[in-house]
């Protein structure tokens, strides 16, 4: 009888390659990332496709920034919208607020075909760095 770490029949292996890249062009900052993640489940394997894109300015002591971003796998697709505003009341001290909305869509089966789901996220927030 052995008493190690056993790996079960439906373990999964998962690959992400996440490439990401920014330049600060002084007035604005540009941001974009491409993600591929493969996982080998047995009986269920997926391959995700992910995409961004973002811009960010200070203005003052305010940072504003928005973000979108896209996913597509064999079963379902998602795209994102964020804003948020960064208020720095110190170098190490700064308030936060940000909106994000994510649309999801299925199509996995005919009964899924055409199903969508939303999700709103709210977020405030004190950061101080140490």
């Amino acid at each position: 009888q052995s008493t190690g770490t056993q790996i079960a029949a439906n373990a999964t292996k998962e690959t992400h390659t996440y490439l990401v890249g920014s330049y600060d062009f002084g007035v604005v900052k540009l941001t974009a990332g491409y993600n591929t993640s493969k996982d080998n489940g047995v009986g269920n394997p997926s391959a995700d496709k992910e995409y961004r894109l973002g811009a960010s300015a200070p203005i003052g002591p305010v940072t504003l920034a928005v973000d979108a971003a896209r996913s597509k796998n064999d079963t379902s697709r998602a795209s994102a919208l964020g804003f948020h505003a960064i208020y720095d009341l110190s170098k190490r001290t700064n308030i936060y607020a940000g909106f994000r909305h994510v649309n999801y869509g299925y199509f996995t089966t005919a009964a899924a075909a055409g199903n969508t789901d939303k999700n709103t996220l709210l977020g405030v927030g004190v950061r101080h760095s140490f």
